[in-house]
């Protein structure tokens, strides 16, 4: 439910109390560890009550080992619980683990809470903000001006699920305790489970301020900050607690007032920005520009300060009493605050200060526990900067606020905000009462859902000044507090919304959904049916209603859940009402009657399989005919009852319905048909194949089923009958006769025709071919034709050459043709013997000249060349002339009485000097690769390579061949290489150079370092090799630089890309060299200039300022301090300074790889302390000592005030410059007193006597 809760401002910094309450009936919390090494108990939970009494339920939903608490509040009363007996179930530690320590809190009637940490030195209050707590989008504040005192104490961050399954993200801003900054980690948490983050540092400018939390469902966050030390800045000797619960992004604001507390110095306001580019102004002054998750710290000197911001933020306010810090979330202004607030005052301190906050008007309307003279409208001033639209005022100790009892503050004019500061020496205590959300309207009503016809009033919850504007579907408009529809219809559903605002300030619309339903869908269906039939009715509406008989006047009955009727009479009506239960009820009724059956008889034959068979109706007609019994899925014709996709020998149960009627019931009635199977084809062989000449057999075919008959037919018709017989022999003739053959059985179902064809093929008409005489080694050839396949005797194949021994011979060739019918032929060969010739053993010779000798054996003969001269062609033995060296053949050919011949050849191979060429006279090697050298020769048959070096040869006997070189002969560079060449007996030889080179190199390096201010460094190449050389630079394996034409040496380049560099594709003039070793790039981290100073302003009395380096990741360190003297080196040193004025110190810091930064702050010394005030004036026109005054330096704000003898004020003034002339007063002696405040914070007062003369 959404309500009105006005900005109810508690600043609360004391020993007792600390409160940001939100009036709420929930509440989530987590508590924060507080270092028990600095007192962190004991704890309560402390709450109060308004107008109605309160039941308060204290669980940890995610831990049962926690026993609930309950405690019982009266109306305007205030109690509370100590926790410390379970303190270690409570606070939220370890860090890094999820834990189930998270508070859930219940009231039966709103209520205000927080938690004290109680302890004597190291006390804080965290409120309770309810609803207001919760979010899914949270930036964290903190301070950055003060240290934690205890390695053990870091600032922390802790976070409660109010859901199971909730997903969070964390990127925090420095580093924390495990995790590293600026990286984003999540974590999944259930309903009551807690996780908590601690800072990795103690130091102030290390907080995780600006830390962004996002999760999908509602959390709730806490922030502390322990044991901080305020004395680097406050002074004193004192380490507190601040800490509070957060408030998510959608709650933060745009305006802020905050109220200074008692601390000695300046408050300090810590502004988040939740957006970027979001401006800071106060009065006509922009203070700064900041993104999302930056902070601003503005300082807060005087009584108030109002600031605002163009985006919203939130605003973490540090004040305290004394040197005693505390600290609490400041809430926005804007549309904010309350009109009822009660608050506890837990603990007496010796100092407590109500302010009070109100808009311009209201001030003299506030009542205190009812009594309306204890704050009144002389206690407020006006809040600068606001042109007077606020008014604040600051009551010291006020008697009527009681220890531990409900105090409560009603303005019925507007609204407002409080603030409570309480301190004493060892502590203090801060917190707040405010609604931390804007207003909102409130639509209430019983239901959003109802019914056609019922009455709705809507209304929304009544505020002071509050308009109400209402809108909805179809122009809908209306004004006032409530609205009566009266009787509702569908055409209201819709989205109504309700607006309006209070005075200035935009409330925030509701919306209401308005679902008007239809009565429910009592629909329903039922059919006439027939005595002994069931006649259940099918509900078409809204299931889960009932069923009655309306106008029963026998002993039927109805089942209420289907509308099944019972015990019925045949030819009744009956009318059946169906009512449903849904959320809009409704009803309807149905009329039935009770039917007789009709004829369903009909006739239908047993059949052979393949006819058909249609079925003969004698009862009703128009109905439909299906299959009862389907052993084989047949088919049937729902109107004429024909079976189709029937299995011979199968038996069907045909069921024919009649279609029924208004005034009669459908019937059904079954009969058995049988298919008859029919025979099968007769088993016969189906085709018979005779040669021409062969005898013809008779054909015998016999029945497959007992009592069937065999037929012949001449044809596919079965028109023409040849015979009915078992045996048929069907006639002689040439070519293809075909009867047909079928089987009859004694159901007179015929098989299907069976053809027979007899085909009687023609001889084939061989011929093996002439009769042959041949010479002894000629081929001869038998071929037959006239046939398809040839088979000769002996084993000769026909149309393949074949050689026969001298002799006389006789084959005989047997044929098939494609009927496989044969015949034959027969063919005489004779072989005549060849002469034996021989022309002489082949020889190699030297030169071109040889002589013949072939055998005589007195045939004749001839000799047969190319590119030979043959001195006697006709004579076996001759001279001859080669033309070429090489191997040639010469022919010797005898013919013989039978015209037979023969012939031999003789190879004679003329030899010469083999000729050898080295491809190269110069060939160039490099080192690790392999050297190939190639020789050429047209005519030698083998190869010897050998060396003047020290190598070896792969492949050393062929023509190209690898030489291996040895260290030797790289070192040695130039070698010779022989290549030997053979060709029969004879040999040559040739020369080549080797020169080898060994194979370039190169380095890369670089002796600078690159920082995250530097643009580059450079990267220095050294090669060395035979120039030109050419190389690629590669980062990160990829190329992004070639070079060509390089000399050897050193050559540099600027580079800034961070990665790996490295030298590739490195070649010289001769060789190829390898890749350089990879050189990284990185981008070293600048170290962090920081340092504290103390103090920040002192006066020229007190000169010396003490500085502190808090850098990190630094060894150098170098001092200036803005006024002209030497630089300091100490990492901690302190300055004297020799005249007032501002000056800026400024720290350099190196790391060990040259990487720099600096952080400039300014120091204040101001002049000292003087004041110059006279004893007497004369103001008599002269211009000599008209008017009293003084004069002095080093003064910050200056008050005079004098009096008459009678205490009657005569003048004032807040400026040093204006004097007074003593006009209208008389000569006498007057009292003043002079308040000052010098440049360094510390207050002076005077008072003295001063004459007026003339």
């Amino acid at each position: 439910m959404k309500r009105y809760f006005l900005f109810l401002f508690f600043l609360f910094c004391t020993s007792a109390l600390k409160t940001n309450a939100q009036t709420d009936t929930a509440f989530w919390f987590v508590a924060p560890e507080v270092w028990a090494g600095h007192s962190d108990s004991p704890i309560y939970l402390r709450f109060a009550s308004f107008d109605n009494p309160a039941t308060i339920s204290i669980t940890q939903p995610a831990n049962a080992g926690f026993p609930q608490q309950t405690v019982s509040l009266n109306a305007n009363d205030a109690q509370s619980i100590n926790l410390t007996n379970w303190l270690d179930i409570i606070e939220n530690k370890p860090v890094n683990q999820i834990l189930n320590y998270g508070i859930y809190i219940s009231s039966t009637a709103p209520i205000t809470a927080y938690y004290e940490e109680a302890s004597t030195n190291n006390p804080d209050l965290i409120s309770l903000k309810g609803k207001n707590a919760l979010g899914t989008e949270f930036y964290t504040p903190f301070q950055n001006l003060l240290n934690s005192q205890y390695s053990q104490s870091k600032a922390g961050i802790d976070i409660v699920a109010t859901e199971d399954n909730t997903y969070i993200e964390i990127t925090p801003t420095q580093n924390l305790i495990g995790y590293t900054a600026n990286t984003t980690m999540s974590i999944n948490l259930n309903r009551g489970q807690t996780y908590s983050l601690r800072s990795a540092s103690t130091l102030s400018y290390l907080r995780p301020s600006g830390t962004y939390i996002s999760s999908d469902k509602p959390i709730a966050v806490t922030i502390s900050d322990d044991s901080v030390n305020g004395i680097s800045y406050y002074g004193g000797n004192n380490y507190d607690l601040l800490a509070d619960q957060i408030i998510p992004v959608n709650k933060m604001g745009q305006e802020y007032i905050g109220i200074k507390g008692q601390l000695t110095l300046d408050d300090k306001i810590y502004i988040t920005a939740s957006e970027d580019n979001t401006i800071i102004t106060s009065g006509d002054n922009i203070l700064s520009v900041i993104n999302a998750g930056e902070s601003y710290e503005l300082s807060l000197p005087n009584n108030a300060i109002y600031f605002s911001t163009s985006k919203p933020v939130i605003a973490l306010h540090m004040t305290g009493y004394g040197s005693e810090i505390c600290g609490a979330i400041l809430p926005s202004i804007n549309c904010t605050g309350s009109q009822n607030v009660s608050f506890i005052r837990s603990l007496n301190n010796p100092f407590f200060k109500l302010n009070i906050l109100v808009k311009s008007g209201a001030e003299d309307d506030f009542l205190f526990n009812g009594d309306p003279n204890l704050i009144t409208a002389e206690n407020f001033s006006d809040v600068p900067n606001t042109n007077g639209e606020w008014k604040f005022a600051s009551i010291s100790n006020p008697s009527y606020v009681q220890i531990l009892q409900n105090s409560n503050i009603v303005n019925n004019l507007d609204f407002f905000h409080v603030g409570i500061i309480m301190g004493r020496q060892s502590s203090s205590r801060y917190g707040y009462f405010s609604n931390y959300n804007t207003f909102s309207h409130e639509i209430t009503s019983s239901s959003d859902s109802y019914c056609e016809g019922e009455s709705l009033i809507l209304s929304g919850e009544n505020f002071p000044n509050l308009d109400f504007n209402w809108s909805g579907p179809n122009g809908f408009t209306a004004n006032g507090n409530d609205y009566n529809f009266g009787s509702i219809s569908q055409a209201d559903s819709g989205i109504y919304v309700l607006t309006g605002d209070i005075g200035d300030c935009q409330v925030r619309s509701d919306t209401f959904h308005l679902s008007v339903s239809n009565l429910d869908d009592a629909s329903f269906s039922v059919e006439s049916f027939c005595q002994g039939s069931t006649n259940s009715a099918t509900i078409t509406g809204l299931n889960g209603g009932v069923f009655s008989l309306v106008n029963s006047l026998d002993v039927t009955t109805i089942n209420p859940f289907n509308g099944e009727l019972s015990n019925t009479t045949i030819g009744a009506n009956y009318q059946i009402m169906y009512q449903t239960n849904g959320d809009c009820p409704n009803s309807d009724t149905q009329n039935l009657s009770v039917l007789p059956f009709e004829d369903a008889s009909f006739t239908i034959d047993n059949f052979c399989y393949g006819s058909t068979n249609n079925a003969v109706i004698t009862g009703v007609s128009a109905g439909q005919f299906s299959l009862t019994s389907n052993p084989n899925g047949a088919l049937i014709d729902n109107i004429s009852g024909e079976l189709s996709n029937t299995t011979p020998g199968s038996i069907y149960t045909v069921e024919y319905t009649t279609p029924g009627s208004l005034s009669s019931c459908s019937s059904s009635s079954e009969q058995n048909v049988e298919v008859y199977s029919i025979p099968n084809n007769p088993n016969t062989t189906n085709l018979y194949e005779y040669c021409a000449g062969e005898t013809i057999n008779t054909i015998n075919v016999l029945p497959q089923e007992q009592n069937s008959t065999i037929q012949w037919y001449s044809d596919i018709a079965l028109s023409n009958l040849i015979i009915q017989s078992e045996a048929y022999q069907i006639p002689y003739s040439i070519g293809t006769t075909i009867v047909y053959v079928t089987e009859t059985s004694e159901n007179n179902c015929v098989s299907n025709p069976t053809p027979i064809s007899q085909i009687i093929n023609p001889l084939p008409n061989i011929y093996a071919g002439n009769d042959t005489v041949v010479c002894f080694g000629e081929s001869i050839i038998l071929n037959g034709s006239g046939g398809l396949n040839y088979f000769w005797n002996n084993g000769v194949q026909n149309n393949i050459p074949l050689t026969l021994e001298v002799g006389q011979y006789e084959f005989i060739v047997t044929a098939d043709n494609i009927n496989n019918c044969f015949n034959q032929d027969t063919i005489e060969v004779i072989i005549h013997a060849n002469p034996n010739a021989y022309a002489g053993a082949n020889a190699n010779v030297c030169g071109l000249e040889y002589q013949l000798q072939a055998n005589d054996n007195g045939n004749f003969g001839f000799w047969s060349s190319n590119n030979a001269t043959v001195t006697s062609i006709s004579s076996p033995t001759t001279n001859i002339i080669n033309e070429y060296y090489g191997v040639n053949s010469f022919t010797w050919t005898e013919t013989n009485g039978f015209g037979c011949e023969s012939n031999s050849s003789v190879s004679i191979n003329f030899l010469e000097q083999p000729n050898i060429n080295i491809l190269n006279d110069t060939t160039y090697g490099c080192e690790d690769e392999s050297v190939f050298i190639e020789g050429g020769s047209t005519n030698a048959s083998s190869f010897l390579w050998t060396t003047s070096g020290t190598g070896t040869f792969q492949n050393q006997n062929l023509a190209l061949t690898e030489y291996m070189f040895s260290n030797e002969d790289l070192n040695n560079q130039i070698i010779n290489i022989y290549l030997r060449a053979q060709l029969k007996d004879c040999y040559s030889s040739d020369t080549s150079l080797i020169i080898l080179n060994k194979k370039p190199q190169v380095d890369i390096f670089s002796d600078e370092t690159l920082c995250f201010a530097d643009s580059n460094i450079n990267l220095n190449i050294i090669t060395k090799g035979i120039s030109p050389l050419s190389y690629e630079l590669e980062l990160n394996d990829e190329i992004i630089l070639s070079f060509s034409s390089m000399s050897e040496g050193q050559h540099s380049l600027l580079i800034s890309d961070l990665g790996y560099y490295r030298i590739s594709n490195l070649k010289d003039a001769f060789c190829y060299g390898e890749n350089s070793e990879k050189f990284n790039l990185i981008l070293r981290n600048n170290p962090q200039a920081e340092f504290t100073l103390y103090p920040r302003e002192t006066s020229i009395n007190e000169p010396t300022i003490y500085v502190n380096d808090q850098s990190l990741f630094a060894n150098y360190y170098e001092w200036s301090f803005g006024d002209g003297t030497d630089l300091h080196f100490d990492m901690d040193t302190e300055h004297d300074y020799e005249n007032a004025g501002n000056y800026n110190i400024k720290l350099v810091v190196d790391d060990e790889f040259g990487c720099t930064d600096s952080i400039t702050k300014q120091v204040i010394i101001h002049p000292n302390f003087e004041l110059f005030i006279p004893n007497s004036f004369t103001p008599d026109g002269d211009r000599i000592n008209d008017t009293f005054g003084c004069k002095g330096y080093g003064i910050s704000t200056y008050t005079i005030s004098i009096l008459n003898r009678w205490g009657e004020l005569v003048f004032n003034s807040n400026d040093i410059n204006i004097e007074w002339d003593g006009n209208n007063s008389i000569n006498g002696v007057y009292a003043y007193r002079i308040d000052i405040v010098d440049m360094i914070g510390k207050s002076h007062y005077f008072e003295g006597e001063i004459s007026l003369l003339r």
